[in-house]
């Protein structure tokens, strides 16, 4: 099956670079296409080119993994199912910026995230990893693309693009979430994200590793003959994540 989706959306000044991630603005409004991709779905794979929000995680509106809030970004989707489990792979290009010499800052962002969901459908649990990478015109990365390496291999070997002062412009985060359904609308979920992962005691030492936690149940409960969803959630993020 093959589906395609064009959307723009026009908002009025000052809301742009809030929801639409764009600074124009005439006779005050503000528009974008925040969906334009072609999809491409079988009972073994899914594949998307465009764009579109993205969403990792458990929290429906306020994911600490990737939430499909915030604007819209390129990107590239690949989903592989196996049995219980299904792998995906995504590439995109995030918004750009400048230097004072007027040079293009290209950022870029990879990740791959593991689901499993057993024959009872009581629980769902997943693993994963992203990186944001960036440089003065830098391309997509190709061991970035690679379905089975893990992005801290690169760091092992020495292949990150590296700042004048020793840092390197690629940041890995590795993360794993989990939702339990207590009864068929009610149930319990997380995230858990690790922030600039370091593989180098040194780097461990200047950069420790940030950390973000969410914990949260929701559900819909009929009142009325209305059906009312509610959330509750905890969340700590650390300064520097």
């Amino acid at each position: 099956t093959i589906s395609f989706l064009v959307e723009p959306v026009v908002v009025n000044d000052p809301y742009g670079p809030d929801l639409l991630g764009i600074n124009y603005v005439r006779l005050g409004i503000s528009g974008r296409i925040t969906n334009a991709f072609i999809r491409y779905e079988s009972d073994l794979m899914s594949l998307q080119l465009g764009r579109s929000p993205v969403w990792w995680g458990q929290s429906w509106n306020h994911s600490i993994i990737q939430t499909g809030s915030i604007p819209v970004y390129d990107h590239m989707d690949l989903r592989l199912n196996f049995g219980r489990f299904q792998l995906e792979m995504l590439a995109g290009q995030l918004g750009s910026e400048k230097t004072a010499a007027g040079d293009r800052i290209r950022r870029n962002i990879a990740g791959h995230r593991l689901s499993w969901l057993p024959d009872h459908g009581r629980w769902i649990l997943g693993v994963g990893e992203q990186v944001l990478y960036t440089g003065i015109n830098r391309s997509l990365e190709w061991w970035y693309l690679n379905p089975a390496v893990p992005y801290f291999f690169t760091a092992l070997e020495e292949d990150e693009e590296q700042l004048g002062d020793g840092r390197d412009n690629d940041n890995s985060i590795l993360f794993a979430f989990g939702r339990y359904v207590l009864q068929p609308q009610l149930s319990l979920f997380f995230e858990l994200l690790i922030d600039e992962f370091q593989t180098k005691n040194k780097s461990a030492e200047e950069y420790p590793h940030s950390l973000g936690v969410k914990f949260g149940v929701d559900g819909v409960y009929t009142l009325a003959q209305r059906d009312i969803y509610f959330a509750a959630e905890y969340t700590r993020i650390a300064n520097w994540t």
